[in-house]
């Protein structure tokens, strides 16, 4: 079978690797930026423009922003639409069809080919060897690092913010109890897909964590905050609900965008870059109604001192805090004290 591959990154050599290419003759590569004579594993890479006039038997686009890509090769180049095959849509059919034996576990059924390509996946999620869901959002190994190689060991951890599950099925990997909370349903996310194939004994509570200190207090040794104070219109309530829910001791682990280098993400704040160290001397948070990484759910961007101070005042020492190397997002860990005056509560 004669293919092009559309894209030349990271996802490109993962495809590959995945497919039988005894029974593949590459021909080129797909690059918007193709400079003449560029090549990419050994083969011509070629602009999109030039798609038309090449005989193959399949086209196969590996960039996760795959429906520009599929359009201009349908209505630009005349592709049929048989031919073309996104690995970022429908992958796991794809690696049925072309993968190399045993790539995909044998136990598989149709349906079960049919359900992992229905879902909109948001995170990649380790489901088989070498094979990942297709979301955008990947794990951050790190976060859970903070807590040591054996530090969820027949811990309680609560996963907040859970969505796919990728820390919750890590946590649990690495010897953890856990129990996912979010407000998605786990159905429609495609938690309780992976939940089942996985084979995982995680729990998943539905709720907001405005109500987790209804199902749970003083019951866990970790918990996990990755993602979400930004999203909430009420983050303090939050940090004082995780801090009922942990163990004194217990420990949060906590991640999510602030101010510093928002101009580095963010196009309004770009336009006050020359202004933004004033932004960063005092406690404050942004608040916005959609503009801030231009996501309808984004409402109190904290910078580094208010997210300290929301912490700290919701009972809480906070250890190390860092800002991720290129990145809006600040994480930590910070441990549980005694609990705080009813004054200070929300």
């Amino acid at each position: 079978m004669d293919i092009v591959v559309w894209g030349t990154g990271k996802d490109a050599v993962e495809m590959l690797g995945h497919l039988e290419l005894e029974d593949i003759n590459l021909l080129a590569f797909v690059d918007e930026n193709a400079q003449a004579g560029a090549t990419f594993l050994n083969r011509q890479v070629i602009r999109p423009e030039m798609l038309g006039g090449q005989n193959f038997d399949a086209l196969f686009i590996t960039s996760a922003r795959w429906e520009e890509p599929r359009r201009r090769a349908l209505e630009d180049c005349g592709v049929p639409e048989d031919k073309i095959h996104a690995y970022h849509h429908k992958r796991f059919g794809l690696l049925r069809r072309f993968g190399k034996k045993g790539v995909l576990p044998g136990h598989l059924t149709d349906d079960d080919i049919a359900a992992l390509d229905s879902k909109a996946w948001y995170h990649q999620v380790d489901l088989f060897p070498g094979v990942t869901t297709p979301g955008p959002a990947s794990l951050q190994g790190f976060l859970l690092d903070q807590v040591g190689p054996r530090g969820f060991e027949g811990k309680r951890v609560l996963d907040i913010g859970a969505w796919t599950g990728p820390y919750s099925f890590e946590v649990e990997r690495r010897g953890g109890v856990v129990t996912s909370y979010d407000i998605q349903d786990p159905e429609t996310s495609g938690y309780n897909l992976l939940r089942a194939l996985k084979g995982s004994n995680a729990e998943y509570v539905r709720d907001s964590v405005y109500n987790l200190s209804t199902h749970f207090r003083n019951h866990f040794d970790v918990i996990l905050f990755f993602g979400v104070f930004y999203h909430l219109k009420n983050p303090v309530w939050a940090f004082e609900n995780i801090h009922a829910a942990l163990k004194d001791g217990g420990i949060m682990l906590y991640e999510g965008a602030v101010l510093e280098y928002a101009y580095t993400l963010d196009p309004v704040w770009a336009a006050r870059k020359d202004r933004m160290q004033p932004y960063l001397e005092v406690p404050m948070a942004y608040y916005t109604t959609g503009d801030c990484l231009g996501h309808f759910s984004n409402w109190y961007v904290p910078n580094v001192l208010c997210l300290r101070e929301w912490i700290t005042s919701s009972g809480f020492e906070t250890k190390d805090m860092y800002l991720l190397p290129g990145g809006s997002r600040a994480y930590g860990s910070a441990r549980k004290l005694a609990d705080v005056p009813l004054e200070h509560s929300s």
